[in-house]
């Protein structure tokens, strides 16, 4: 019994692997749209308003100007953003003052930037260059294909993912059309 138990669980795991691995390869095509930037962080504020308020995280939401608009996959660009703070929420869990910043803004190009700030624990050097790798993890529940399938969603937009972190200070990951 102990066996056939094993095998099951085995089997799950696989199953569970199978899903996650076809979630990477089944990106849909683009369905463009032009938005408000300022309206789709506004959305992100309230989808994540009981988290943000249960774990007494201080979030500001700043978009420059608050005209901004964007030509892009409306529904890919907030799975990105939903992504990004998932991940801000959950580095903040070990620190007493909790701070993210969602900020927008058009740079000396033209392009249109928008990110997602924290104080958090931040990426280790020895994690830099491994985060963007499918079902690399460094959460105990994490199943590693947020940021990779971000990366893909801004790629098909002709788009940039890139970040930076000072570990303990703050970490900004931004994206950039």
């Amino acid at each position: 019994m102990k066996g056939l138990d094993i095998i099951d669980e085995r089997a799950q795991g696989l199953l569970d692997f199978v899903d996650k691995f076809r979630s990477l390869t089944l990106i849909p095509t683009l369905t463009l749209s032009v938005f408000s930037v300022k309206e789709l962080l506004i959305n992100i504020e309230r989808l994540f308003a009981s988290d943000i308020e249960m774990k007494n995280i201080a979030l500001s939401v700043d978009v420059i100007p608050d005209s901004l608009r964007l030509t892009a996959d409306k529904q890919l660009i907030e799975q990105v953003i939903i992504n990004l703070m998932t991940n801000a929420i959950q580095a903040l869990e070990t620190k007493p003052e909790r701070r993210i910043k969602l900020n927008a803004f058009t740079d000396y190009q033209g392009k249109t930037w928008i990110q997602v700030a924290d104080n958090g624990e931040g990426i280790s050097e020895e994690n830099v260059d491994k985060i963007f790798v499918p079902f690399f993890t460094t959460k105990e529940k994490g199943s590693g294909i947020g940021l990779n399938l971000s990366r893909q969603i801004l790629r098909l937009h002709k788009g940039k993912i890139h970040f930076t972190s000072i570990p303990g200070q703050e970490t900004v990951f931004s994206v950039v059309f």
